[in-house]
């Protein structure tokens, strides 16, 4: 289709081309572009190593200084090549990682990995003895192929090694603790600083969780300000900017989040101390509900809430005072950035809904941060909204007090999709058009639009992440979907309220699932015993295309 010599031939042919069968062609040359950059890697790798070794061979002490050597290594692959120094480190450290990954290194040179889906491999295996490694890698390979962001990825990687190892997990995370923890304050363009921490996963969440809190509390959905500038006002109040008060902005006379003042009140809310706690609502908060109508138009001018995509090319500390900015070309995947249109409004970033509306004050001033364990030690110990963490560091959380922990029950089978489904893996079962979840009648609650409580507990147990592919935004914050769509008018005739038709969706994909561009069709796996199933993955395809993806629980 491309000459790559003339571009005006090619964009002509682009213009020209019609939509129809154009995916064949984009994913073709993303595939050559994935190519391309993984030889790129490895020469400038190779570049480095030349580097370093004759430094190393230098009869002068100070050049043979290891830390000079590499540094030198980093300064010519960057001049060299023409990247930034922070980029020729990384690609140098892959290059240094992959040499001892077989598998994996020839996987990223036939376009299988994105560079920082090779990244995430093999930061997670490097920590595993060669033999236990080998073995792995095929594990790993093949946990990469799915739909899944680098975050979910990253997760996955970490229960498998876990599991393994949970030892070589600890040690791993107090190195990477010493080698990378540490807040940079750059300077940004137009009058702004960029603020880059990396920090333990219970202080991130625990601030994720702080910031969504003060917006759902003070700014109602209304506010004209963007989600990331709310954030910034809220995290100027915590950390103590003088005179930082984040207060919402709509202007309208009855802002929910405006209390009204006694009459011989200051006008000014920040002059008003306040005495204690707010006192809790009346009634219990309404629990999260099944959603799986057509979801409602959201109100003019309220974006949507985002699904969490992230990537992790994480730049080494520079020596310089003032850190360098990475290549426009080392930016994150289009892919992985929220839309802008994705961006939840106060209300929803803080969980609530219009049944319960925000006050002015923190109903609960001390946020806490979720781990879910196994007292039986068959399960690895889970951070919500950040993923797996190794035994030591749940029990250090708990020590700590900074989180809440929820025991899986002692007794009881485990499911048996507990844990990773992943290789020696039998045919994929049988597609369940029906919703039925392979039941011939319908149990109980099954003809019920809304899921139990416990029906809801379970499918956020087993499903960590939206169902969606390519998105990573954790289950709790998603609404409880019907893959195939429940009929009010005839319960029995239409998907029913089974584990194996409920999937978590967060909103703008429950949005994109009605758009009907990619229809989801639940697999309920092959029965071992009565009521027990080994699958759920979802196969969604594109009716026009017949491109297909599955998702997994977990």
């Amino acid at each position: 289709m491309f000459t790559f010599t003339d571009p005006e031939a090619d964009d002509a042919a682009i213009r020209a081309a019609s939509t129809l069968g154009l995916e064949h062609h984009a994913m073709r040359e993303l595939r050559h572009t994935r190519r391309a950059e993984a030889r790129t890697v490895l020469l400038a790798h190779k570049i480095g190593a030349g580097v370093y070794d004759d430094m190393l061979a230098d009869p002068d002490p100070h050049r043979a200084d290891p830390v000079s050597a590499e540094k030198a290594a980093v300064g010519e692959v960057s001049l060299r090549v023409g990247v930034s120094r922070s980029t020729a480190h990384r690609w140098i450290e892959l290059g240094i990682a992959l040499a001892g990954m077989d598998r994996v290194r020839l996987a990223y040179l036939d376009g299988d990995l994105a560079t920082s889906r090779a990244l995430v491999i093999t930061r997670a295996l490097e920590i595993l003895g060669e033999s236990l490694r080998v073995e792995v890698e095929p594990l790993a390979l093949e946990l990469a192929a799915r739909p899944t962001l680098d975050k979910t990825l990253r997760s996955q990687l970490a229960e498998l090694i876990i599991t393994l190892d949970p030892d070589a997990a600890a040690d791993a995370r107090e190195d990477f603790a010493d080698r990378h923890q540490n807040v940079i304050v750059r300077d940004d363009a137009h009058g702004h600083s960029s603020i880059d921490a990396t920090v333990p996963a219970e202080h991130g969440e625990f601030l994720r969780a702080r910031l969504a809190q003060l917006i759902g509390a003070r700014v109602c959905r209304h506010d004209p300000r963007t989600l990331g500038r709310r954030r910034v006002a809220a995290l100027a109040e915590l950390h103590g900017l003088p005179g930082a008060r984040l207060t919402c902005e709509c202007g309208r006379q009855d802002c929910p989040t405006v209390q009204p003042a006694p009459p011989d009140a200051p006008t000014d809310p920040a002059d008003v101390e306040p005495e204690g706690p707010a006192p809790e609502p009346d009634g219990p908060a309404p629990e999260p509900e099944s959603d799986d109508a057509e979801p409602e138009a959201a109100p003019a001018n309220t974006p949507e809430p985002e699904c969490e995509s992230h990537t992790d090319d994480r730049d080494p500390v520079e020596d310089d005072a003032t850190a360098e900015q990475p290549d426009t070309a080392e930016q994150p995947d289009a892919a992985e950035q929220p839309d802008a249109a994705e961006q939840p409004d106060a209300a929803e970033e803080a969980g609530e809904t219009d049944d319960e509306p925000s006050g002015g004050a923190l109903r609960d001033p001390v946020p806490s941060v979720t781990v879910i364990t196994d007292p039986t030690g068959v399960e690895v110990p889970y951070l919500d909204g950040y993923g797996a963490i190794d035994p030591a560091h749940a029990a250090q959380i708990a020590e700590q007090g900074v989180g809440k922990q929820i025991e899986l029950p002692e007794t009881g089978i485990r499911p048996a999709w507990s844990g990773l489904i992943i290789g020696e893996r039998r045919p994929a079962p049988p597609i369940d058009p029906s919703g039925h979840g392979g039941h011939t009648t319908p149990p109980r609650g099954a003809t019920t639009y809304r899921p139990s409580a416990s029906e809801r507990a379970t499918v956020l147990a087993t499903d960590r992440t939206c169902r969606y592919p390519f998105c990573a935004k954790p289950a709790s914050e998603c609404e409880i979907d019907h893959p195939v769509k429940f009929n009010h008018a005839d319960p029995e005739a239409g998907g029913w309220t089974v584990h194996f038709n409920l999937a978590p969706l967060c909103t703008p994909d429950h949005h994109r699932k009605h758009f009907g561009l990619w229809i989801p069709v639940m697999c309920p796996g092959r029965a071992k015993r009565r009521g027990s199933f080994t699958d759920r993955s979802i196969l969604w395809t594109n009716p026009m295309t017949g491109q297909q993806h599955r998702t997994y629980p977990r």
